[in-house]
């Protein structure tokens, strides 16, 4: 679901920038003709808090990691201390 995609980003985001990653590739479809919901969703969802603070920038991935299905997601340092 919606609801359940949602809460699998902001953890898969949260993960990564605890590992210590700094660019992530978030796949999510291109859907049928009018596009899927995550398509439309997931940057709606990169903007939101607690991902808001998380992200630095997003953006369609190269034709060969998935093009417009696909986003690469830049992650801010985690800080330390």
């Amino acid at each position: 679901t919606q609801d359940q995609a949602h809460r699998r980003l902001r953890a898969f985001v949260a993960e990564a920038q605890a590992q210590g990653s700094r660019c992530v590739l978030v796949v999510t479809g291109k859907g049928l003709e009018t596009g899927g919901t995550l398509r439309h969703m997931v940057p709606r969802w990169l903007n939101e808090e607690p991902n808001r603070a998380r992200v630095v920038a997003y953006c369609p991935a190269q034709p060969r990691h998935g093009g417009s299905g696909a986003l690469y997601v830049l992650l801010r340092r985690r800080r330390t201390g």
